[in-house]
């Protein structure tokens, strides 16, 4: 099992990460911090709810949910159809030699391990939590009920403020000549990316089935077994001290009809496959590869630097401008395919760069002329759209 998880994450594209609980090796690119107005967050727009339009639910994640994985003990019997001390068992064998490595051949369960290295006894796992009392069920605001928290500090509070800084980051300004930047831009309206791409941060808000957008699915339905507990969305009140008090406040977060739909799709809950949201595209000067499984990527050499066997895997980053050409152009898009299937990395890894089949192409109807424009365009974008207060 060891070498079958380490074939496993050696796959992921670098840049990429894998934090679902699906058992399916699917990573997503890590997305860019420039967030502001860029909700609903996460490649499949699933956080939504909550403070910062749900980018406090993201960056909560990171923490209650992503970086400390003996947490999830309590949900293995039906996230992983696996008995909690078996689960334990495999992780913490695996530990550095000390308090948490676990001895098969030893006297102590698992969770006996755990428990008396527990920096953290009077909460799950290892992290600091404020933890709701139907942990470890689903709510839209939290995949398992826990608030990573520092005592001292309001339950949540440091989630709230990285959310208030990462709202306030711009990229590095790129330069770019204004007469093609404003040519670029009525490509961009002829094209009709701007039916998506829209508002301040170039996005529109939306989840898009999977299948409309026609990249790899399996990610975008990540979310569907955390379906079977679920718990009513809420959170604690934003001034509740941390450690908890004993009657702490809790605040329900209802959710909206007409946001349901587009809920269930991004948790590929509701009998629906799952969807992907339309990006922002504030920095994409500063974030290729492209897609959310990274695999549209093209090198300095165009013709030779073809998807991630060309780029990543070999120790090459993918150049801004020739990866985005390969995004707007099907003829590229298809050698960059064809290149990701021959890998067995990307194969593992489920990185196709398959999808988003909108082109601005000679089929089309625009010139390389009208490319290169649109790319200058494209890479230009470093800072919000509209003349809107800073949030």
């Amino acid at each position: 099992m060891e070498a079958a998880t380490k074939v496993q994450v050696a796959s992921w594209p670098p840049g990429s990460f894998d934090s679902s609980a699906d058992r399916v090796t699917n990573p997503t690119s890590i997305p860019s911090s420039f967030s502001a107005y860029g909700e609903p967050y996460s490649w499949s727009g699933r956080e939504a709810l909550g403070p910062f339009s749900g980018l406090s639910s993201l960056n909560n994640n990171v923490h209650a949910a992503n970086s400390d994985t003996t947490q999830l003990a309590a949900a293995a019997s039906w996230l992983f159809g696996m008995e909690p001390e078996t689960y334990l068992g495999i992780l913490l064998r695996g530990a550095p030699d000390g308090p948490l490595r676990y001895d098969p051949a030893g006297q102590r369960r698992p969770s006996e391990v755990l428990n008396a290295a527990d920096p953290t006894p009077g909460a799950p796992g290892l992290n600091s939590y404020a933890v709701l009392p139907t942990y470890p069920a689903t709510n839209y605001m939290t995949d398992n009920g826990l608030f990573a928290s520092v005592p001292g500090e309001a339950a949540n509070h440091a989630n709230n403020a990285m959310s208030a800084f990462q709202n306030l980051l711009r990229p590095p300004q790129v330069g770019a000549d204004p007469e093609r930047v404003r040519q670029g831009r009525a490509v961009f309206e002829r094209a009709g990316c701007a039916g998506c791409h829209s508002g301040p941060a170039l996005t529109n808000h939306r989840v898009i089935p999977a299948a409309d957008i026609g990249t790899e699915p399996t990610r975008a339905k990540a979310g569907a077994k955390m379906e079977a507990r679920l718990a009513a969305p809420g959170m604690f009140a934003t001034d509740t001290p941390f450690p908890l008090p004993t009657d702490p406040k809790l605040v329900p977060l209802p959710i909206p009809e007409d946001k349901l739909p587009q809920l269930l799709l991004a948790w590929g809950q509701g009998g629906t496959e799952g969807g992907y949201k339309v990006p922002n595209l504030v920095g994409l000067a500063w974030s290729a590869p492209y897609l959310h499984d990274s695999g549209v990527a093209v090198g300095p050499d165009a013709q030779k630097d073809l998807g991630l066997p060309g780029t990543l895997e070999k120790g090459v980053s993918p150049d801004p401008a020739n990866s985005l050409r390969a995004l707007i152009d099907r003829r590229i898009r298809d050698r960059i395919v064809a290149a990701n299937e021959g890998s067995e990395k990307a194969r593992t890894a489920r990185a196709t760069g398959k999808g988003h089949g909108y082109w601005a192409d000679e089929p089309a109807g625009f010139t390389e002329a009208d490319q290169r424009v649109l790319i200058t365009y494209l890479l230009s974008i470093d800072r919000l759209t509209e003349d809107l207060p800073t949030p």
